[in-house]
């Protein structure tokens, strides 16, 4: 019995140290065929100034010190070489990072190199899908991007005015709320990314979120699942790999919020459609200038892109729909969040502009 028992001990031994030898095998051969494969590359880039980092990972030990630090290290490395172009190795994929102005007009106004970068795959195998943020084909890209344009434009933004009055005096009830009278602190960085949201909310998809005042809309929350998954796979450069990623527990709660936050979209479209279709018959073109526009009702971008129907497909819109409401939400949070904490550093500033007289004293009524 012993002897049998000892047997098998050593078959296990012998097929583990077998497997072993093998995946050692299998991870040189595949070493060695991407150090050839980019071999050119790396010549290349030897004459590019910047950070060799490790052999075959690269700068990669950053990106796992976590979000944060990465941003803070990364922007060291970037005052090293601020004045010139840089490259930066993350495994097998070289970075160029460029600084001058000259340079970046000169690949910006450059068609050859108007493709999107594989990390875009991130958004495009999630949400955003063929929206104008993420889209590949250039020509499909100016089309649509003319079409969603035209939800911005100055009478259209002008409508939305009174719904950024309304939800701006709940934004201004909140910060009240959260000051803090012995430190003179208030975090400002939730509250405003919510009123964000309603507005966007609002102007883009004539839906009411309630998120300023704690509602739970499943829009918002899988939103902020399906973008976490996002910073997770960037933040983790081998899970740019779908194949990895799909292995991942983050994926899983990502395709759940991919599908709830599409099946969302598309019922709001076709409700939206339907209420078209219904009152086309009725509806009358009524001609009004600039002073009277501000008064009738507000046309949200989703009528807008739908007046496109036959030019958009229904994943189009879709895509497009949910590329506003994230790009729109993350760029303008931001920039508020910004100019306001700039503002409060600076009383100086707030008193030549006046804004609070403008913001909180005066008296501004939307009918």
């Amino acid at each position: 019995m012993y002897t049998l028992i000892q047997k098998v001990i050593d078959l296990n031994k012998s097929k583990m140290w077998y497997l072993t030898v093998i995946s050692l095998i299998i991870i040189l051969v595949v070493i060695t065929k991407l150090r050839l494969k980019g071999r050119r590359k790396r010549i290349l880039a030897n004459k590019i100034p910047g950070p060799d980092g490790s052999i075959l990972i690269g700068m990669l030990p950053l990106f796992l010190q976590g979000p944060e630090k990465l941003i803070s290290s990364g922007l060291k490395e970037y005052r090293k070489y601020e004045k010139s172009s840089f490259k930066v190795w993350v495994l097998n994929n070289l970075y160029i990072v460029l600084t001058r102005p000259e340079d970046i007009e000169l690949v910006l106004t450059n068609p050859k190199l108007q493709k999107k970068a594989k990390e875009y795959l991130v958004l495009q195998e999630s949400i955003m899908g063929q929206g104008i943020f993420s889209i590949d084909d250039i020509k499909k890209w100016k089309s649509n991007r003319k079409m969603v344009s035209g939800g911005f434009s100055f009478k259209i933004i002008k409508s939305f005015i009174p719904i950024f009055y309304e939800e701006s005096n709940v934004l201004n009830d909140i910060l009240k709320q959260k000051y803090n009278n012995k430190s003179n602190e208030c975090d400002i960085s939730a509250p405003i990314s919510m009123a964000t949201m309603e507005m966007i909310g609002k102007t883009a998809l004539g839906v009411k979120f309630n998120a300023q005042n704690g509602g739970r809309h499943r829009f918002v929350e899988n939103l902020q699942t399906a973008m976490t998954a996002w910073e997770y796979r960037i933040t983790h450069p081998w899970y740019l790999s779908k194949t990895l990623f799909r292995l991942s527990s983050v994926n899983q709660k990502h395709d759940q919020s991919q599908k709830i936050i599409n099946d969302f979209t598309d019922e709001i479209i076709n409700k939206k459609l339907d209420e078209m279709n219904q009152n086309a018959d009725n509806e009358k073109k009524v001609e009004t200038d600039d002073d009277d526009d501000i008064c009738r009702k507000t046309k949200t971008v989703i009528e807008i892109l739908l007046g496109n129907y036959h030019e958009m497909s229904h994943e189009q819109i879709r895509d497009e729909l949910v590329t506003i409401m994230i790009g729109g939400q993350e760029t303008t949070a931001m920039a508020n969040a910004c100019a306001i904490f700039m503002l409060a550093h600076h009383p100086d500033v707030q008193n030549k502009a006046n804004i609070f007289h403008l913001l909180f004293t005066s008296t501004i009524l939307f009918t």
